[in-house]
């Protein structure tokens, strides 16, 4: 058989074939391929989804439980103040102390004013006493 007795429609037909048997050949493997790369690719985007919710999950209980803590901190820290806070003088107390502060400084200043006048008078005595001393002398 001899190639110029074939029949062109033969040959189309036998490319045809041929061409068909090859795409076959390199498509369904290729195909096959790629469907367990996008199965793949969707169980990572499925496991990033899950990890990604329990992240947020976990931050919110942590945030949840760190808003928790600080509050109790603060409770603690506030009881300890209002304890300590009991026995201070409160804005009456501080009042009453100012006026008995004031009393005291008038009553000073009157004491200094009458040991003035009292130092001036025993000056004035013992002038007296020295000069009366000296007559005599």
């Amino acid at each position: 058989m001899a190639l110029e007795n074939v029949d062109a429609g033969l040959w189309a037909d036998w490319v045809w074939k041929a061409g068909t048997v090859l795409v076959a050949l390199i498509y369904v493997p290729i195909k096959s391929r790629l469907d367990e790369l996008d199965k793949g690719i969707r169980k990572v985007d499925s496991d990033q989804d899950d990890i990604r919710r329990r992240l947020i999950s976990l931050e919110t209980k942590m945030e949840g439980a760190l808003v928790h803590r600080d509050l109790d901190d603060i409770e603690k820290r506030l009881a300890t103040v209002e304890t300590r806070m009991e026995g201070a003088p409160n804005h009456d107390d501080l009042g009453k102390i100012h006026d008995k502060i004031n009393q005291v400084a008038k009553e000073l200043a009157e004491l200094c004013g009458s040991y003035s006048q009292t130092s001036q008078s025993q000056s004035g005595m013992m002038k007296l006493i020295l000069q009366a001393v000296r007559e005599k002398a």
